[in-house]
């Protein structure tokens, strides 16, 4: 395991610890160097209700609805990323590689 830099924990957004060590590959034939093999997914699910269809029916803003589902628990995409990468399943790198810079939840 490795510190990730503060840059990188910037660009991966608040829902990553720049104290929690990221894990790195060591790389061999078989990952072609990459110090991985294989995919995982990344998953944000959002459960539709009564409240939220009424609040998009009615023409609530985008804030507004994403208050409400926050309000209501939903961990965004980039909370089980985080959690991917703290496990060791994942690198920072290819979070921001797939996903991009997250600027928040």
């Amino acid at each position: 395991t490795v510190a990730a830099s503060p840059d990188l924990c910037r660009r991966l957004g608040p829902a990553f610890d720049p104290s929690h060590p990221v894990f790195r590959g060591k790389g061999c034939s078989e990952c072609h160097g990459s110090g991985y093999k294989g995919r995982v997914g990344v998953y944000e699910i959002l459960t539709f209700d009564d409240e939220l269809r009424d609040r998009i029916g009615s023409g609530a803003s985008v804030l507004d609805i994403r208050r409400l589902v926050a309000a209501k628990g939903l961990r965004g995409i980039a909370a089980h990323a985080a959690e991917l990468v703290a496990g060791g399943q994942t690198t920072p790198e290819e979070i921001l590689r797939v996903l991009g810079p997250q600027s928040g939840e």
